[in-house]
């Protein structure tokens, strides 16, 4: 178990400071009171990060989009890869380094749902870089009564060939999604059960350490992964069995476990809100309000008062935010981040018996905006046929009856010299998670329905992508990624985006 328990030497119920009591190694001092552990160790290898991942990547490397092949689809080596492209992908772009013939062998087709996929071999890690992720496929009990089908984690190349590294056990199977990768063990944070439970993935063997804390009453019910920054840091909160406790944990390669914010039982994170900013540096918490009498503090506001804790992970300082929206009794609700720098609100004005929603600013300035639903240039789609980046010559086609994402174009002189459509797209339109430069005049736009997309604009290349899903199977299965050595801020794949 990825045990973040109390001190060595510790009885049982009530550990609530000292080290780990399931760790080899000598662990690095603790913020009073901590009684983290992690029973993380399996075999060593390249680093991996989170889907919200570590950074190192290279200026001009392309974070890799990627193509699967799914059930019938082809395998290289035997016919040649899909591509996406109005011209012949560029090399080190899309071109996972490895000739046809020198593939590892193909493996028995698992079925509908899965991608077809390659035996793993030794030598393969060595050649994941910044262009490579990890995916897995997996279901949840939302499908009803059918058995759920096992939950397979897989190594891709930039050229969509998938390589299966392992299984996941049983007890995992439910709603299994990746948020982590740590490249230097080989390992990954995975959740599941609606993204209440957390453990580590040993992705060569699909083992799994269950991560649990030691509180002072007893151990963790409930953990949720909340964020990974570019540097590796992770943040997770944990639950007491009555409730009542809640504690915030920091890990990083260099710190491991690291109990922040202490003391600070009063903050929670509300069900089905993102409380990540969009690059992954800040994490907002909301302060219990004086109606949750057990759980209030001397800081508590009474219901609907807008009152957060902002704490940056490159920092690990926390600043109260308490936002003045411009009603005279306001009753509002955190939506989460609209931007880096500015989080949401939606109010209920009781006196003038109106809603509106809020933009307000988390960077001092305190400004507070009435939100016009705007945002990044690719969110402007309703009513639109096209929209055009400010500043490279991409194009979204938009269709505008469903105001969905049904193609992107890379224009020269106005003509399109690369398109991506509907036939790699899938559907009837897509909503943009994130569209983010990845190196220059290099994009990654991700769908809200975990479909990637690769745009090189010097090369005048679209894709390859990570493609819609195809299986009309039940249940219902979903894959969760995390590209190699990239902090990955859109929070795609977590439990409260995931099916």
């Amino acid at each position: 178990m990825e045990d973040q328990s109390g001190p060595s030497g510790g009885g049982g119920g009530s550990d609530d400071d000292g080290a780990p009591d399931s760790e080899e190694s000598s662990w690095p001092a603790k913020a009073a009171g901590d009684d983290s552990s992690d029973g993380e160790g399996a075999g060593k290898g390249p680093r991996w990060v989170p889907w919200v991942a570590l950074g190192g990547v290279a200026a001009g490397i392309l974070v890799a989009a990627l193509a699967g092949g799914f059930g019938g689809g082809s395998v290289p080596g035997e016919t040649a890869s899909p591509t996406a492209s109005a011209t012949p992908s560029a090399p080190g772009y899309f071109d996972d380094g490895i000739a046809d013939g020198d593939y590892p062998a193909p493996i028995a087709w698992r079925g509908e749902g899965y991608p077809e996929a390659r035996t793993m071999e030794d030598w393969v890690w060595d050649r994941a870089d910044a262009n490579w992720a990890i995916v897995l496929f997996a279901s949840d009990s939302g499908a009803g009564d059918a058995a759920l089908p096992t939950p397979v984690v897989y190594l891709v190349s930039p050229e969509g060939v998938y390589f299966e590294l392992a299984e996941l056990p049983d007890r995992v199977t439910d709603g299994a999604t990746l948020v982590s990768w740590h490249e230097d063990t080989r390992t990954a944070r995975i959740v599941w059960d609606r993204g209440m439970r957390g453990g580590l993935l040993n992705l060569e063997t699909g083992e799994v350490d269950d991560t649990s804390f030691g509180l002072t009453a007893g151990r963790t019910k409930d953990v949720q992964f909340l964020a990974a920054n570019a540097d590796g840091r992770e943040i997770w909160s944990a639950w007491g069995l009555d409730g009542l406790e809640t504690r915030f944990y920091s890990w990083t390669p260099e710190a491991e476990w690291e109990w922040i914010l202490p003391n600070q039982d009063d903050l929670h994170v509300e069900w089905f809100v993102n409380p990540t900013n969009p690059d992954s540096s800040a994490v907002a918490l909301q302060v219990y309000s004086i109606a949750d009498s057990l759980v209030a503090s001397e800081r508590s506001l009474p219901p609907g008062v807008p009152n957060l804790v902002v704490y940056s992970l490159d920092t690990g300082e926390d600043d109260r935010f308490l936002p003045a929206v411009p009603y005279v009794e306001p009753n509002c609700w955190f939506t989460g981040w609209i931007d880096v720098a500015s989080v949401g609100f939606s109010c209920w004005d009781d006196v003038a018996s109106v809603q509106d929603d809020f933009q307000v600013y988390v960077d001092g300035s305190g400004r507070v905006e009435e939100y016009d639903g705007s945002g990044p240039w690719y969110s402007h789609l309703m009513g639109s046929e096209s929209v055009r980046h400010p500043t490279e010559p991409i194009e979204l086609v938009v269709d505008p009856d469903t105001a969905g994402v049904v193609g992107v174009r890379v224009l020269e002189d106005a003509e399109a010299i690369a398109v991506v459509d509907q036939t790699h797209l899938g559907g009837t339109g897509h909503s943009i998670s994130t569209f983010d430069e990845v190196s220059p005049g290099v994009f990654r736009l991700v769908t809200t329905d975990n479909i990637v997309i690769g745009i090189d604009v010097e090369t005048a290349t679209v894709g390859p992508t990570i493609p819609a899903m195809t299986s009309s199977g039940i249940p219902l299965m979903a894959r969760s990624f995390v590209f190699f050595g990239e902090a990955t801020p859109s929070g795609v794949g977590l439990e409260w985006d995931y099916f």
